[in-house]
């Protein structure tokens, strides 16, 4: 089974649950292009958040955001998380992030949390994402070749291309002559 986990730069509702209060909070987050982390110990997939059915075997990622590739065990819990899957009753994706490492910068402008480090701790397939944009794309009846790392090759941070830089704001900049004034003013000049 496979898809786009996680797509970057795309502010999304969330409701979670507050650890201090019990209550269930809403706030608006998105996921910076290289914010994913995984464990060297590897990404379990789970039913709903639950049971481990699987496996994550592929990830890269894309400008789009983080591609994965799962592999769904042949046990009975695997079987019919694929027949929920082929029937559309699940299909999506919804992760589970560990509370450490998290790295956040908030965007006061947009009323946004940005992710820019983010630990995944598994993978679910799921009928109720957060995101609607991590559907399921693909579900195979027989796994693609699985590549095995050895210790040295294993990452804990997922490689990403290099961002487009984004252009400049021109609104607060200066022209030279400007600049030169505000100095002689601070100058008392």
């Amino acid at each position: 089974v496979g898809g786009h986990a996680i797509t970057w730069n795309t502010p999304t509702n969330v409701k979670d649950l507050d650890p201090t209060t019990g209550t269930i909070i809403s706030y608006t987050e998105e996921f910076a292009p290289g914010s994913i982390r995984m464990p060297a110990e590897g990404v379990l997939l789970r039913d709903e958040h639950g049971k481990d059915v699987g496996l994550l075997t592929r990830s890269t990622t894309d400008d789009k955001g983080w591609e994965v590739e799962l592999e769904i065990s042949k046990t009975a819990e695997g079987a019919k998380v694929r027949q929920e899957l082929k029937d559309g009753k699940k299909h999506s994706f919804s992760i589970g992030f560990a509370e450490a490492p998290l790295e956040t910068t908030f965007d006061a402008l947009r009323n946004v949390y940005r992710r820019t480090k983010a630990l995944v701790k598994e993978i679910s397939v799921t009928g109720t994402p957060q995101y609607e944009n991590t559907k399921v794309s693909y579900v195979r009846s027989k796994p693609t070749e699985r590549v095995t790392m050895s210790e040295d090759e294993k990452i804990s941070e997922v490689p990403t291309p290099a961002p487009t830089p984004a252009p400049a704001p021109t609104e607060n900049l200066l022209t030279r002559s400007e600049l030169e004034d505000a100095m002689r003013d601070l100058r008392g000049e």
